[in-house]
């Protein structure tokens, strides 16, 4: 494996803090390493991955509860979802959720 050759940017700052947070979401000291690895094999180079019913259920109940918080950052109408790619592809704004 290749040694980092710069500071971690604002895309991993972020990716980072969000693993930390389901991690702490899953209680015991013990799941932390597991749910991390979990999060990053889902993002290895290679065939399409998916999230297992039980993991998802896992973060649904943790955003549930408010052991989780996904931040949103733009709230649009689903008819102005060319605005929302617009947006996401110029970078900087955070989850974007689209309404009915």
């Amino acid at each position: 494996m290749s040694a980092r050759l710069s500071a971690p940017g604002p895309q991993e700052k972020r990716f980072a803090a969000y693993i930390e947070g389901l991690a702490t979401a899953a209680g015991h000291q013990d799941r932390h390493g597991p749910v991390k690895d979990y999060c990053k094999g889902l993002l290895l180079p290679g065939e399409r991955k998916s999230i297992d019913r039980a993991t998802l259920e896992f973060i649904a109940e943790a955003v549930r509860d408010g052991k989780l918080v996904i931040p949103i950052s733009l709230k649009l109408p689903l008819s102005e979802a060319a605005e929302a790619q617009a947006a996401a592809e110029k970078g900087g704004v955070g989850k974007i959720l689209l309404v009915p």
